[in-house]
Order: structure tokens, then sequence, then C-alpha cells
């Protein structure tokens, strides 16, 4: 491989990367040294920001109310349309429009129309059932153990938002047969151990 041709060198300094790129790259040393990781380093990325654990807005919420509380269409409530999980952003009906160009292609026309775009769930809150207004949630178990979504903030009630009942239904069906690792029913609560006896204990 020529030296105009080498591969640019990644170091790997404090949890970050750093680059230096190589002969022929605009690079007036064309040997790099590990000064470069110095306090001040130019470090060319980020990482992506982690995505919320407790999300205040469930995947399969439509046909829920909720108000925008930020941007142009502040003020206003809506339905969700659509839940993008994994960028932490909704799609509500009607709301956010934006100009798209769209090519005509088979089957539909082209031309300037108006989408949704979508909102980041930090600018959307859902509706109190009881009050009506926007509110913060949380969870909190009942007294018969049972976790339930509630409203929670100065103005909330405390009142129980239901969850979507499609998010009660495995994804994957139970398996009906029984694998060669699984354990049999009938021996499942069977007692082979007997603590103070010691019956039952393994042979070391």
């Amino acid at each position: 491989m020529s030296p105009s041709r080498r591969s640019p060198l990644f170091l790997v300094c404090e949890q970050a990367i750093f680059f230096f790129p190589s002969r022929g790259q605009h690079s007036s040393d064309p040997s790099p040294s590990l000064e470069h990781c110095g306090p001040q380093p130019s470090i060319l990325f980020s990482p992506s920001r982690a995505l919320t654990g407790q999300a205040s807005i469930l995947p399969c919420d439509g046909m829920r109310s909720v108000m925008i509380i930020r941007g142009k269409d502040k003020g206003e409530t809506g339905i969700i349309k659509r839940v993008i999980r994994s960028q932490n952003r909704v799609i509500v009906e009607g709301k956010n429009l934006v100009k798209k160009d769209i090519k005509q292609g088979q089957g539909h026309e082209g031309g300037i129309f108006s989408i949704e775009a979508p909102l980041h769930v930090s600018n959307v809150q859902v509706l109190n059932p009881v009050t009506g207004k926007p509110c913060k949630t949380g969870y909190k178990y009942l007294e018969d153990g049972t976790k339930v979504r509630v409203s929670r903030g100065l103005s909330a009630s405390g009142a129980v938002i239901p969850r979507p009942e499609i998010l009660k239904e495995r994804r994957k069906p139970r398996p009906s047969f029984v694998g060669p690792k699984d354990t049999p029913v009938e021996l499942v609560l069977e007692k082979t151990y007997d603590a103070k006896a010691g019956i039952g204990m393994p042979d070391l």
C-alpha cells in the first residue's frame, strides 16, 4: 500500500475516539503522537442521548388526547397517530405540519403536501382523565400489587391512566409443546430439598 493511501489512525483516549489523518489527507505532521490527548482535545463525535427509561407516551397510545406544550402548536390538543419509540418521538394527528415535495410515482400523484412531522415526547403531555389538563405520568402499585400508570404533578389528580389493552397481549405466543430442557408441570412444585434434615443435598 502506497504512503498516500494509508488508512487514518483512530486513537482511543479517555473514552473518546480521536481522528489523526494519515499522509496525503491534509496533515502537515506525518507522524501524530500521543500529545494530541491533551486537556482540550477536539472530539469529532459525541455519544447519542440515552432514551428515556419510563416513557410518558406508550406505544399503541393511539386515540388518546395529548396537549402540545412547546412549539408552534403550543396549547393545542390532538390524537396520537403514531409513536416512534426508538426516537422518543410521536406524531400528533393534524399538528406540527410541514410542507414536503413528493415526487409522482406509481399509484400516487406528485406535488407539495402538508404532513405531520414528529414531535419529541417532552413536548407533549397526556391529558388528565379527570381534570382534562395536561399532566406528567408515573407508576404506582395498588393494594393488590397491580402496577398502574397515574397522573402526577402540581395540578394532577392522581387518577389512573389506563394502559392500552394491546400491550397486555404477548408479542410471541407461549410454546404449546414441551421441549427437552423444560421441567414438567407436575414436577415444578415438588419439594425435593429439606434444609433442616439436609435431604436432597447434592454429592460434592
